[in-house]
């Protein structure tokens, strides 16, 4: 199986066409696989992007992706090492690959070569989707001989939500059996009293978005979520609202989206967004926002339950509650299903130069230079020599130590490294 490395946006734009082919024959593909999802998600992304490409031969096309990123670890002491990250974990809730089913006991044992072979510390496996036989493949690529693994607990500490846990509700054929079966009965009578408040009250009504109104609808969303949260998310509330924004407008555009809204009279006093995922048939509850000052009404409830009847009304299987286990998922009828979080450690940390992927040197040059500027002549040290032993000529290094060296009194030496730069260079 030949594995290629598609390196950002630009490199991975010519690829719509193979990718949607392999996310449609995937019966494994979530929609935070899907190209609407990663096209967009790259369009905001400032980080170090791959995708690793599998297929049979060089004359075929692919038949299956593994979205990764790369990060820049600075040590206290000085050096770097490099992270492998799952691409757009933390923004999105779930994780993985897309593979054709009939090449998966090849493709993903190679895509795990592909990583293990790579220059690291720590391989984070994060929100991860996968069945056991498919994550099994892929892992056996680490023995323990060379890597260290540990499980990573999701539980915040502040509310006690377990973010490793995905609540979702199996949908019944119709909404009165999902009352029946799915519910206690106090939610029960809470979804139907809440209904009729709303649907026997001229002063309330529920939107959803269409083309004429889903500028106005993602608008009102993200600014009753950006309210909602200020105070927790702090400076970053205004980027994630963006975000939010730009995607739920792709979503729309590839007719993936549901975005109801609640109103009294004229103002919006909440709002969902849920993304439909027709791959698996689902609904992803993705975002919600609520006026708080408007009470009396349990308004998320209302727009959850208007929102499972619908879904139940055109077919869908699943509402997905996406990640954390928050009590009110439990109160609709969601049982929980595990997300794989597993950290990957290399055991060969103590020499940097194999824990540093050539790729990140960019990132790495820049802090060791700014560590230089602010006096961190150790840390700087360290950085260079580290740099310079995976890129021996590496321009920018070769000045920045030399520099450092002639700083330190150490003339000599700085000649003698900026002399054999300039001898490779002719």
């Amino acid at each position: 199986m030949q594995i290629d490395v598609i390196e950002g946006s630009d490199g991975l734009a010519g690829f719509e066409r193979n990718w949607r082919a392999v996310y449609d024959a995937d019966p494994e593909a979530q929609f935070f696989l899907s190209w609407t999802w990663i096209a967009k998600f790259l369009s905001v992304q400032s980080g170090q992007f791959l995708a690793l490409a599998a297929r049979p031969d060089s004359s075929q096309d692919y038949v299956a992706f593994f979205p990764i990123g790369l990060g820049t670890t600075a040590l206290e002491k000085g050096g770097f090492v490099t992270e492998v990250y799952m691409a757009s974990a933390g923004a999105a809730d779930y994780t993985g690959f897309i593979c054709r089913p009939e090449f998966e006991d090849e493709a993903i044992p190679a895509f795990a070569r592909t990583i293990a072979s790579m220059r690291w510390a720590n391989l984070h496996i994060e929100d991860v989707v996968a069945s056991d036989r498919r994550f099994d493949l892929f892992f056996r690529a680490f023995p323990k001989t060379a890597h260290r693994t540990s499980r990573v607990d999701r539980t915040s500490p502040v509310d006690g939500v377990d973010s490793g846990l995905a609540p979702r509700i199996e949908l019944p054929a119709d909404w009165p059996t999902y009352l029946a079966t799915k519910v206690s009965a106090n939610t029960r009578h809470n979804i139907r009293r809440s209904l009729q408040e709303v649907e026997g009250d001229d002063r309330y009504r529920i939107t959803h978005a269409t083309r004429e109104t889903i500028d106005r609808d993602v608008a009102t969303l993200t600014d009753l979520w950006a309210r909602q949260w200020r105070e927790r998310k702090g400076e970053r509330t205004d980027f994630m609202a963006r975000f939010f924004g730009t995607v739920l407008h792709h979503c729309f555009e590839d007719d993936a989206l549901f975005l109801p809204v609640l109103w009294h009279d004229d103002l919006p006093i909440a709002a969902l967004a849920l993304i439909v995922d027709h791959q698996q048939n689902s609904f992803l509850y993705f975002i919600g926002g609520r006026d708080t000052a408007h009470g009396g009404l349990r308004a998320g409830l209302v727009l959850h339950a208007h929102s499972i009847r619908n879904a139940i009304e055109n077919g869908i299987a699943t509402y997905d509650l996406l990640q954390g286990n928050e009590r009110y998922k439990h109160s609709l009828g969601a049982e929980h299903r595990p997300l794989r979080n597993i950290t990957v450690s290399t055991k060969s940390l103590g020499i940097l130069a194999e824990c540093l992927d050539i790729r990140c040197l960019p990132r790495a040059v820049d802090i060791a230079l700014r560590q230089h500027r602010a006096g961190r002549l150790a840390q700087a040290e360290r950085g260079y020599r580290q740099i310079l032993a995976i890129a021996p000529h590496h321009t920018i290094a070769v000045e920045g130590y030399g520099r450092l060296l002639g700083e330190r009194g150490n003339r000599a030496a700085a000649d003698k490294l900026i002399k054999a730069r300039q001898a490779h260079q002719r």
